[in-house]
């Protein structure tokens, strides 16, 4: 008995079709992902301070206070001054910088 095997031609010039639709697969998830995480971050949003620092003589200090924010519950007011902020000395505007990144 013969054994006959068939065998498809490879597509002239593309790639093959199972890997069309592996990369197809893949950007969907990635998509899907992403959505997942612009949504994610929309429904955990972080509350603004409410106040605006501002960064002279190697000091940080408050240039105003929002009505009702979180500064403001807090006991914040204009031209108080910041001296540490989550466990950090605060001398200047790399020091804000990076004490902001970790509040977030």
């Amino acid at each position: 008995m013969a054994d006959f095997h068939r065998s498809r031609p490879a597509p002239a010039g593309g790639l093959p079709s199972r890997a069309i639709g592996w990369g197809l697969a893949l950007v969907a998830i990635a998509y899907v992902g992403y959505l997942a995480l612009l949504i994610t971050c929309d429904l955990l949003r972080v509350e603004p301070l409410g106040f605006v620092p501002v960064f002279a003589d190697r000091r940080v200090t408050v240039e105003r206070v929002q009505p009702g924010s979180v500064a403001a519950r807090q006991g914040l007011h204009p031209n108080d001054r910041l001296v540490r902020a989550n466990g950090q000395v605060l001398s200047g505007r790399v020091d804000w910088q990076r004490v902001r990144v970790q509040l977030d």
